[in-house]
């Protein structure tokens, strides 16, 4: 909890408000504590209220930090077993080919 008033942030206002509302909750009605803990939570809104009209373009005071940076893409690491079922994969496909070409050639000479 703050005791000053100089918020960078919205969000930490926030954190403060959401903080001394869980206090009052405690706190018995009608006490000097009660009292205390009411009139700064007021102070807290008209803080917040006023910061959000003073500071309306400010992107860096609404938002709850750095965004999040995507790095480099990188390529997923393949396992020795995936690797050889990849060229296992790519020899099938290469075989076909030629077993294509093979049942063409077979129906050209049948049909001449």
């Amino acid at each position: 909890m703050r005791r000053e008033y100089n918020y960078s942030r919205e969000h930490d206002i926030v954190e403060d408000l959401s903080q001394y509302s869980k206090m009052l909750k405690y706190a018995k009605a009608g006490t000097a504590e009660y009292n205390d803990i009411s009139s700064h939570i007021k102070k807290l809104k008209n803080i917040k209220e006023l910061n959000k009209k003073i500071k309306k373009g400010d992107l860096a005071y609404f938002s709850k930090g750095l965004p999040y940076q995507k790095g480099r893409a990188t390529k997923p690491i393949k396992s020795d077993k995936q690797k050889n079922l990849d060229e296992l994969y790519t020899e099938k496909r290469e075989i076909e080919i030629k077993l294509s070409d093979i049942k063409e050639r077979i129906i050209i000479v049948k049909n001449s």
